[in-house]
């Protein structure tokens, strides 16, 4: 299939090495669907790295992927090179901490054009049942400074975590995500905000949205007890309340 554009692949014990060498020769291909399982994850990114593929997936604009681990994923990009991914929504089996999650937002800065990569969903199957001390440990605690390679893309029109993870996003770092993506339409930071009492407030929700006209969705722990949003509509160029 020389014109192949898109692509469903399920590697589980038993699938053969030959078909993900073919389709990740194919020089159309711009959506893939790829599930891996734990047991074959070891043995697929080494066939994915051969020589002989020079960088696997060239044309590849959308990718769906569900694997064991952020590692995966993160292998998988490396094999790549630079890629022109457009979207970019990964699961995983395991719990994500953000170890691998800041590792991963650094490959995609590194192995992502700046200019095309527009939707980033990232999620995870792991249940806590009910741990939330687990959630709440230091990694599983979401700051600005994981995010910060993501923050060189100025075109995310959509970025959603969906991964149980407290958030540690105040005021200031709304307002540099705002300033870095003002074409975001679609913004969710995590499932477990409420562990501890949020830090950003009124403030910076009002600056967040004021920066992002074309906002339709947020979903985003904040203390909504604090009024202070004047504290952004008195600043120049933003509407009164």
């Amino acid at each position: 299939c020389p014109r192949l554009e898109g692509f469903v692949i399920n590697c589980q014990r038993g699938y053969k090495p030959q078909l993900i060498q073919e389709v990740g020769g194919q020089p159309h291909l711009q959506r893939l669907y790829l599930t891996i399982s734990p047991t074959v994850a070891p043995e697929l990114i080494p066939i994915l790295d051969d020589a002989s593929l020079h960088h696997p997936f060239p044309a590849l604009q959308k990718l769906w992927l569900l694997v064991p681990s952020l590692v995966t994923c993160i292998e998988l990009l490396r094999a790549m090179g630079s890629c022109y991914l457009h979207t970019l929504d990964v699961s995983t089996i395991d719990q994500i901490l953000v170890p691998d999650l800041k590792a991963l937002f650094v490959t995609i800065r590194d192995t992502c054009s700046l200019s095309r990569l527009q939707v980033i969903e990232i999620g995870d199957l792991w249940s806590p049942n009910g741990k939330l001390n687990e959630v709440g440990s230091s990694e599983a605690r979401l700051s600005l400074h994981t995010l910060l390679p993501l923050l060189d893309f100025p075109n995310v029109r959509l970025f959603k975590l969906n991964i149980r993870m407290a958030m540690s996003l105040g005021n200031d770092a709304l307002k540099l995500i705002a300033d870095a993506w003002p074409l975001v339409v679609d913004l969710a930071f995590g499932r477990y905000g409420f562990v501890e009492r949020p830090s950003a407030t009124w403030s910076g929700v009002a600056y967040l949205v004021c920066k992002c006209p074309q906002m339709t969705d947020l979903e985003l722990a904040f203390d909504a007890t604090v009024d202070d949003v004047s504290l952004t509509t008195s600043l120049p160029g933003f509407p009164k309340n």
